[in-house]
């Protein structure tokens, strides 16, 4: 029977195969730095203040190796009479409920988003006039894009 299924074609086998693949990887660095100016302080005779700061996709001589997309949140507990005017690199961007649009920083080339805020203490829409004492935080939210 075995003769027979040999000449006629048919054979019964096993095969198995292994395949070892190895692989040695880095995982991309992504780099967002925030550089920025010291405090700053309005009242009644300074009633506007001018905050700037600067987003980087680098640092020393690392440049981010993926391309990264952010937005800024302004964080303040402010009544009617403290405005927010958001600029980068000199054209003012519009704020949605404090935050910002998003931007993109890509990859392997070295970027600088330059921001200015501009903080306008309107003292004639608050009812008393004394100082108020709130503290501004800009964060700023970023997330490694799709490749």
């Amino acid at each position: 029977m075995i003769i027979v299924l040999f000449f006629a074609g048919h054979s019964m086998g096993k095969g198995f195969v292994q395949i070892v693949i190895y692989s040695k990887s880095e995982i991309a660095q992504p780099i967002i730095d925030v550089k920025s100016d010291s405090k700053i302080n309005i009242t009644n005779l300074n009633s506007v203040g001018e905050y700037n700061f600067t987003v980087l996709n680098y640092n020393e001589d690392k440049v981010s190796q993926v391309d990264l997309k952010y937005f800024l949140r302004i964080e303040a507990n402010v009544d009617d009479s403290i405005k927010f005017n958001l600029y980068k690199n000199g054209e003012e961007i519009s704020l949605n409920e404090n935050n910002s649009e998003e931007s993109v920083l890509e990859k392997g080339k070295r970027q600088e988003d330059r921001y200015l805020l501009k903080i306008v203490y309107e003292n004639n829409n608050k009812i008393k006039l004394e100082d108020m004492i709130e503290k501004v935080r800009i964060k700023v939210q970023a997330e490694q894009q799709n490749i």
